[in-house]
């Protein structure tokens, strides 16, 4: 186990947390332990709001720039609380899963980065977890597995359309269809594992803590742009949509404190900068035009109430797109609550709401 050597000061409370443990083992780091290691981290509904909430204050707290995920015990995480899964279906209760997917992590768009560290098995939901996680580093005796498939379910919190666009169709059909186990070397063989370490105690966390160091150590506001401008390639968003994103007057501003340059190691959000200090020079905005228009490959115009890197918008289904789409055809196959997600409706990835 990493020790937890950072004494952070945080302008926002720390969430509570019961079914995890939540400690700082670098500046600007959080780690997130899942804490039911009798019941291989399996995690329940109540876990599920637990992360969504600590994810979130990981996002909103500036002096907070990456997360890390890891189990405690022999298991990353099993997946799903099946005790609870069963006696929810017994008593005709309905099970609302939070928009972020399993352990707030398998749907999550978000701000900042997270690495998982698997420190042992990573099945079922536990695997949808980390295939969404930013870097994923992996002790030798890891293990990941889809294995919903032997039980006569469905891997429905996302992976499916994220994981193929991560290792490959032939790859993600294997995993998807045989429910077989793949070791971290073969994970890392894929691509869907960074680095693989040795089974070491703490030794995964460790490496994972260097990742989480490096990063931190950059701009905060460079960093999440960067993020977003990698996911939403990754998610299929083509340069024609994300310039007609960009020129809509309605969507968030995402780039005006980064172009002035006061929040380059602050990491402080939009809202709390004075309107005056955004202000750009035509000049100023060409110069952006040109950079964002040659990763593009298109022209962009920059207006004050225009963002740069926009959600995933149906016009072009995104990964986000088809996992409510599976979601919907999975609740008419096997009957498993869905939440707010409509037969005919199309979910696109939310905008980051930067005023949080």
């Amino acid at each position: 186990m990493a020790p937890a050597e950072f004494t952070p000061t945080f302008e926002s409370r720390q969430p509570p947390a019961k079914y995890c443990i939540l400690s700082y083992p670098a500046p600007n780091v959080l780690l997130v332990r899942l804490n039911r290691p009798k019941d291989l981290n399996c995690i329940n509904m109540e876990g599920h709001a637990e992360l969504h909430t600590i994810w979130e204050w990981l996002d909103a707290e500036p002096s907070l720039s990456v997360g890390i995920i890891t189990g405690t015990g022999r298991a990353f995480s099993a997946g799903a609380d099946l005790k609870e899964w069963n006696a929810h279906n017994t008593a005709g209760q309905k099970r609302e899963m939070v928009s972020s997917g399993f352990g707030a992590l398998s749907r999550r768009s978000g701000r900042k980065p997270v690495i998982a560290a698997v420190n042992g098995l990573a099945f079922g939901g536990g695997c949808e977890l980390i295939v969404n996680c930013d870097l994923v580093v992996a002790s030798s005796n890891a293990t990941f597995a889809l294995p919903e498939v032997k039980k006569g379910v469905v891997a429905f919190a996302g992976a499916l359309p994220r994981i193929v666009r991560t290792i490959g169709k032939q790859r993600a059909m294997e995993m998807a269809l045989t429910g077989r186990t793949v070791s971290a070397l073969e994970a890392r063989e894929w691509g869907l594992v960074n680095k693989v370490v040795g089974d070491g105690k703490g030794e995964v966390v460790d490496a994972a803590v260097e990742y989480a160091r490096m990063i931190a150590e950059n701009s905060p506001d460079a960093v999440i742009v960067s993020r977003e401008g990698i996911k939403m390639g990754w998610e299929g968003m083509g340069a024609e949509d994300a310039t007609s994103d960009a020129r809509q007057p309605d969507r968030r501003r995402f780039l005006p404190a980064l172009r002035t340059g006061v929040t380059v190691k602050t990491g402080k959000d939009y809202d709390a900068i004075d309107p005056e200090l955004i202000e750009t020079t035509e000049s100023e905005r060409l110069s952006f035009n040109s950079f964002w228009s040659d990763i593009y490959q298109t022209d962009l115009s920059f207006g004050r109430n225009a963002g740069i890197l926009p959600a995933v918008h149906s016009t072009r289904k995104g990964v986000s797109d088809a996992a409510n789409d599976l979601l919907t055809l999975t609740h008419r196959i096997v009957d498993i609550d869905i939440g707010q997600a409509e037969d005919d409706e199309v979910i696109g990835i939310d905008m980051i709401d930067w005023s949080a």
